[in-house]
């Protein structure tokens, strides 16, 4: 039986180790949709559970907006993680073979699950502990975890791709996201930009 911490630890510290290991065992999408369903299943939880306690609104009617029910919540969380699944793997794909990859859909595919799962599991870790933790350390905490984030599924990408540097795939990714975030921008309504 696979050493599951073990594993985890390995994907943190040997990363391109790791996803060798990944492409080696020719995941199924069934495989791949479990990763990142669970994934998307533990972050909804707490989800729900904040959801909860927040107090909405009062609607144009005087009465209190209610809150979505947990399953909506979670369905939708779910939803989402899934569809960030199959738009990354596509990114990976057709980003990385522009510059000369090499890796295959499905691999590129494996490259983006274990990437969300390795990395959303950590996140949600540290969503937990910033709640006792002070402000100034949280802030460093969630810099230092998005760097190394940014390393090991650029290293993922890279060796998924067959690239031998991951600063460089860092760069592309980082570039990617600035991209994306100019086009995204360009959809929003001047009049959310600017205040009133």
């Amino acid at each position: 039986m696979a050493n599951l911490p073990a594993l985890y630890a390995e994907a943190w510290t040997a990363p391109r180790v790791s996803m060798r290991r990944i492409l080696s065992l020719n995941l199924s999408e069934r495989d791949r949709m479990i990763m990142v369903a669970v994934t998307g299943v533990l972050f909804a939880i707490p989800l729900t559970l904040v959801m909860k306690t927040i107090e909405l609104p009062v609607g144009p009617d005087g009465v209190p907006i209610s809150a979505p029910s947990g399953l909506f919540v979670a369905t939708l969380v779910v939803g989402a993680t899934l569809l960030g699944y199959f738009l990354t793997a596509g990114l990976i794909k057709v980003v990385g073979g522009a510059f000369g990859g090499t890796g295959s859909f499905e691999q590129c595919k494996s490259a983006a699950a274990w990437s969300q799962f390795v990395v959303g599991l950590a996140n949600l870790a540290l969503l937990f502990i910033s709640f006792v933790l002070p402000a100034a350390i949280d802030s460093i905490l969630r810099l230092i975890f998005t760097l190394a984030a940014v390393y090991v599924s650029s290293a993922y990408i890279a060796e998924a791709h067959g690239f031998q540097s991951i600063g460089k795939v860092a760069a592309a990714s980082f570039g990617v996201l600035f991209f994306l975030m100019l086009v995204l921008s360009s959809f929003i309504p001047a009049t959310m930009v600017v205040a009133p």
